[in-house]
């Protein structure tokens, strides 16, 4: 067993994992300097300690590599390591490590009476109190939401011919939509791009509330960022693979795991920052994300950290590659929908533009959006209903009728032979009736009444 206290082994290895990322300050979310406060709550007090605090809180003013490098190996020399931490050169860090002279050519050095500015990964690193006696230890920090990318403006899509593509085009013409895809979604009764635009959720998974991870309770449904601390791949006696990563932000680490899925043992790296979403389960003795979706944070996020949407599916075809295509469709054709409402009409109802409710009803930015979203779309189809209804009187009421006339006298003869007087209700219908049965235009009515008030009477 290791003779290190667990927080210096602990710090060990998130540096152990900062220097095989290049000394990108990566290693933890919000880099070393975030994180310094925490550990040393963690580790308690102590002038070891302290000196080992200071270090992180000034690592991320420091330029990489070699300053980083040597400020690394003076904390391992403090904790008592023996062996330096050099870089692994069969990890796989999470993107290219740029070159040590991009900083060189790109950002000219500081004037030598200029104060060094501080890189914009510890943004506020000039404010905090260095003293280990006065040092404010603040609780973990809820992790922001990456920011998605604005939707970059795509050209025109053309088939193979170099016609226009339009809402009426086979699915087919989408790129990365093959005859077994086209095939799967003609299943759910999606044969063109109009089809696949209406193809809307069933339901949603909010995944939009990021929580550090020493917050995470049993059977909650959230989304994680993280680091990527440790990733290996294990087989069973039975020959399955499964495989496990660590995850860890400021706060602490949680395990997840997928299985038979050499997908993901190709994708994920020790260092890399992603986003994981799903439910928090027990395996193994402690809780762990079990089959999660996962992104990668730089990447324009559709299955985690978001409301996410869910649609019908059927064999062969899964959420994950169907939002693709959707979202492939929905960036492109939504903007140019045409809305048939008037931009009064919109305002006077406080209702959401077409376009906009189409884009938000598939791929949310928040519930109230899609709130919004579901009250247009609700709208539209109230509204195409009951002008249907209205067209359908119309077309009616336009058609020839013949007019019936009613003998007075005969219905005197038959009001006065029932053994009752007529309401002023019953006679106030059964005049509009009269009237409407002299007209020459076809009639339908409708007679409602409580039980007992009289309605055979009327009709007859």
């Amino acid at each position: 067993m290791s003779s290190h206290p667990p927080a210096f082994e602990k710090l060990y290895k998130i540096l152990k994992l900062e220097a095989d990322t290049g000394y990108r300050d990566k290693a933890m979310i919000g880099g070393l300097s975030q994180f310094a406060a925490r550990w040393q709550q963690e580790a308690g007090s102590g002038d070891t300690v302290n000196r080992i605090a200071d270090l992180l809180r000034t690592y991320s003013q420091l330029k990489p590599v070699d300053p980083r490098r040597i400020a690394i190996n003076q904390m391992v020399q403090l904790m008592g390591f023996s062996t330096t931490i050099r870089p692994d050169p069969a990890a796989a860090p999470a993107a290219p490590i740029e070159p040590e002279n991009v900083d060189k050519t790109v950002e000219p050095p500081p004037a030598p009476s200029a104060a060094p500015q501080p890189p914009e990964a510890a943004p506020d690193i000039d404010v905090i109190d260095q003293s280990p006696a006065t040092a404010v230890v603040p609780q973990p920090i809820e992790p922001a939401p990456p920011t998605r990318p604005a939707p970059r403006p795509q050209p025109e899509l053309r088939d193979d011919q170099g016609r226009p593509l339009g809402l009426d085009s086979p699915v087919s013409a989408i790129s990365g939509v093959g005859p077994a895809t086209a095939e799967k979604l003609e299943r759910l009764g999606v044969k063109t791009i109009h089809d696949l635009m209406w193809l809307l959720p069933r339901r949603y998974d909010d995944f939009s509330n990021l929580k550090p991870i020493n917050r995470l309770e049993y059977d909650d449904e959230v989304t994680v960022m993280g680091t990527v601390w440790e990733a290996k791949e294990i087989r069973t006696r039975g020959g399955a693979k499964v495989f496990n990563i660590v995850l860890s932000d400021s706060s602490g680490t949680i395990q997840c795991t997928w299985f038979n899925n050499e997908y993901i043992g190709r994708s994920l790296h020790r260092g890399m920052q992603i986003v994981v979403s799903g439910k928090v389960t027990e395996y193994n003795g402690h809780l762990a994300f079990v089959v999660p979706e996962w992104e990668k944070v730089d990447s324009e996020l559709l299955n985690t950290a978001r409301i996410v949407p869910v649609y019908p599916l059927t064999e062969g075809l899964s959420n994950r590659s169907l939002r693709k295509i959707t979202k492939r469709v929905v960036d492109y054709w939504a903007p140019r929908l045409t809305d048939p409402l008037p931009p009064a009409v919109m305002q006077s109802a406080g209702l959401m533009s077409l376009p906009v409710a189409v884009a938000q009803a598939h791929f949310p930015d928040s519930q109230s959006n899609l709130d919004a979203a579901r009250r247009r779309l609700s709208f539209d189809e109230l509204f195409l209903l009951q002008l249907g209804l209205l067209r359908t009187k119309q077309r009616w009421h336009s058609e020839p009728g013949r007019a019936l006339t009613v003998d007075p006298v005969l219905f005197a003869a038959f009001v006065k032979s029932l053994p009752y007087d007529l309401t002023a209700a019953q006679q106030r219908v059964i005049a509009e009736i009269v009237k409407d049965l002299k007209t020459d235009r076809p009639m339908s009515r409708l007679l409602q009444g409580d039980v007992g008030s009289g309605k055979t009477l009327v009709a007859a």
